[in-house]
C-alpha cells in the first residue's frame, strides 16, 4: 500500500481502528458520509480548477424536479395532446379513457426540469466567480497548469489539486491546493488563522512536497489557497526546513510499520461497542463488538 497523507493522518490518531483503515484505504470506502460542507468544497474545486479529488466533478445539490407530465386531473384532451407530443411508440389513444390515458403516462420517460440549485450551492457560484477574479489578479490561468495530478513515488502516494508556473518565480511550477471554508477571515475558529500551527497542514504540505520530490527528482514551491464563503482569501506558502523533511518521513516510516503490522493480523478491528456502532462499517464489519460489557456496582 502506498503512504498518502490521508493514511498518515488517521494512523496519528489514538483511537484509529486497523479494520476502518482496511474498508478506507485498500477498499476504497468512505470513512465518514460527505457532509454538505464537504460537498460544497469539492463542488467550489470542480467549478474552480475543473475537477476534485480523483479528478471527477461533484454536482450541486438541487430542489426536487418539476414534472411536465400532466397533473392528475389533467383533461382527456390534455391527456392526448402530451401522448401525441412525447410517445414514439404508436400508442393508440382513441377510444381510452382518462384513467387508461393516465396509466399509460405514468409508465412513459420520465419528463422534467430539473430542480434549482440549493442556496448554498448559488452562494458557491458566487465564490467561484470571486475565485476566478483572484487567480486572476494574481496571475495563476487555470488553463496553462494540470488539476487533480496524482503523484505516485516507490512508497507514496499524493493527490495534488492543481500544478502551475509558481506565483513568484514564472519560470518554475509549484504545486497548489484549494480550500473552501464556511468560516470568517476573523474567526477564533478559523484554522487558517494560525496555519503553522496546524498538524494537518504541515503534514500535507509535507507530504505533497516529498511526494513531488521524489516524483520529480526536485523541490517545488506549495502553497494553500483558502476562499471564504463570505469572499475573503488567505495563500499561504509552506517552505520546509530540513526539520519539518525528518519530522515527515518519521512519520511515513511509522506509518509503514504500522500497515505491515495490521496487513500480518488481518486488519483485525480493535473496537468496543461503543466505537462500533458508531462505525460506517458497522455492517459489513466481521470484527465489530456487538455486546455491551455490564458493570455490576455493589452498595
Amino acid at each position: 500500500m502506498l503512504i498518502s497523507q490521508s493514511l498518515i493522518k488517521e494512523v496519528l490518531k489514538p483511537d484509529h481502528c486497523p479494520k476502518q483503515i482496511y474498508f478506507s484505504f485498500v477498499e476504497g470506502y468512505e470513512l465518514t458520509e460527505p457532509s454538505e460542507s464537504m460537498l460544497l468544497g469539492r463542488y467550489f474545486e470542480s467549478e474552480l480548477i475543473g475537477a476534485c479529488r480523483g479528478g471527477s466533478k461533484q454536482e450541486p445539490i438541487r430542489t426536487l424536479p418539476t414534472s411536465l407530465k400532466p397533473k392528475s386531473n389533467a383533461k382527456k384532451e390534455e391527456l392526448i395532446e402530451y401522448i401525441k407530443n412525447n410517445d414514439d411508440t404508436g400508442y393508440d389513444f382513441i377510444g381510452k379513457n382518462n384513467s387508461e390515458l393516465q396509466e399509460f403516462i405514468k409508465f412513459m420517460p420520465r419528463n422534467e426540469i430539473p430542480g434549482e440549485k440549493t442556496k448554498p450551492f448559488r452562494e458557491c457560484d458566487d465564490l467561484v466567480l470571486f475565485a476566478k477574479q483572484v487567480f486572476n489578479r494574481v496571475g495563476l490561468d487555470v488553463s496553462k497548469g494540470w488539476s487533480q495530478v496524482d503523484v505516485r513515488s516507490e512508497t507514496l502516494s499524493g493527490n495534488i489539486d492543481h500544478r502551475n508556473f509558481d506565483l513568484q518565480d514564472k519560470s518554475i511550477i509549484a504545486n497548489y491546493d484549494v480550500k473552501w471554508t464556511a468560516t470568517k477571515m476573523d474567526d477564533k475558529w478559523n484554522g487558517w488563522g494560525d496555519p503553522e500551527s496546524d498538524i494537518n497542514s504541515e503534514i500535507q504540505a509535507a507530504h505533497y512536497t516529498i511526494v513531488t520530490y521524489e516524483e520529480l527528482g526536485k523541490w517545488i514551491p506549495f502553497y494553500f489557497i483558502v476562499f471564504g464563503k463570505d469572499k475573503w482569501v488567505k495563500i499561504f506558502q509552506f517552505k520546509l526546513t530540513k526539520d519539518a523533511i525528518d519530522r515527515h518521513y518519521n512519520r511515513i516510516a511509522h506509518t509503514s510499520a504500522i500497515i505491515r503490522e495490521y496487513a500480518e493480523n488481518n486488519y483485525k478491528g480493535n473496537g468496543d461497542f461503543n466505537k462500533c456502532i458508531s462505525c460506517p462499517f458497522y455492517e459489513i464489519c466481521d470484527d465489530k463488538s456487538t455486546t455491551i460489557n455490564i458493570e455490576t456496582i455493589y452498595i
